[in-house]
C-alpha cells in the first residue's frame, strides 16, 4: 500500500500497481470479459482522472474518447448519473439477461406506436407508454444505451440481431430504437467509434446508416 497525503483529499492508503481505489469498480463477470475482448487491449481498462485527481477506470475508451461501460450488476441511479456526467461521451451496454423476465417485459412494453423501415430495413420504434423493467431503469439517460439479450449463451443466435440500441427522441417524449447484431455493433465501434443515430429533418425520424459495408 502507498500512503496518500495531500491538501485536497482526506489522507488514505492506495493500492500499488494496476490495482486501484476506484469506488465505481465492480467484480468482473465472464460477460464483461467476453465483451472487452472483442476490442483491442489498449482500449481496455483505461484510466480517467477527475478534477481532484481521483482515478476512474473505464471498461473501454476508443481513440476518439468514447467510453463504453458494460453493466451487469445492479447499479444505483445516482451512480449512473455520476458516471454519465463524468465521461460525457458514453455508451452503456446492459446485460439484459440478468433477470429472467426482462427480455419479455421489454418486448411487451416496447410495442410500436410508429413503425417504419430505413434504407437498410432496420425497424424504428417510438415508445411513449410508461416504462417497466430495463426501460424504467435506463431509458431516462440522454446517451446511447444498448440492451444485450444474448450474453453468449446461445452461439447459434450470434448472427441474429440480439442487441437493442436505444436513443432519445429530440422532439417527442419518446425513445427510438433499432436492433443490431453483436458483430455489427463491434464493427461500428472499431471503425467509427460510434453507432448509427437518427436524423429528424423533413418528417419522421430516419436512421443514419453508413453506405459502406460492415464487417
Amino acid at each position: 500500500m502507498i500512503a496518500r497525503c495531500g491538501p485536497k483529499r482526506v489522507n488514505h492508503w492506495a493500492h500499488k500497481g494496476r490495482q486501484h481505489c476506484d469506488h465505481w469498480w465492480e467484480p468482473e463477470t465472464r460477460w464483461h470479459r467476453k465483451w472487452k475482448n472483442e476490442f483491442p487491449i489498449g482500449w481496455q481498462e483505461t484510466v480517467h482522472k477527475d478534477e481532484n485527481g481521483e482515478r476512474h477506470i473505464a471498461d473501454l475508451t476508443t481513440p476518439s474518447g468514447l467510453v463504453i461501460e458494460f453493466q451487469h450488476s445492479p447499479i444505483k441511479l445516482q451512480e449512473i448519473k455520476k458516471r454519465t456526467s463524468f465521461y460525457k461521451r458514453i455508451i452503456w451496454v446492459i446485460d439484459g439477461t440478468r433477470r429472467k423476465k426482462d427480455e419479455n417485459r421489454f418486448s411487451y412494453n416496447w410495442g410500436p406506436i410508429t413503425s417504419e423501415r430505413s434504407v437498410k430495413d432496420i425497424e424504428v420504434l417510438a415508445k411513449r407508454a410508461p416504462y417497466h423493467g430495463l426501460l424504467a431503469e435506463w431509458a431516462w439517460i440522454d446517451q446511447t444505451i444498448v440492451f444485450d439479450f444474448n450474453q453468449w449463451k446461445e452461439p447459434e443466435r450470434e448472427a441474429q440481431k440480439n442487441l437493442w440500441i436505444i436513443h432519445s427522441h429530440q422532439h417527442k417524449n419518446a425513445k427510438l430504437a433499432y436492433q443490431i447484431s453483436r458483430a455489427e455493433f463491434v464493427s461500428f465501434i472499431l471503425l467509427d467509434q460510434t453507432v448509427p443515430n437518427f436524423s429528424y429533418t423533413n418528417g419522421p425520424a430516419k436512421l443514419d446508416w453508413p453506405d459502406r459495408p460492415i464487417g
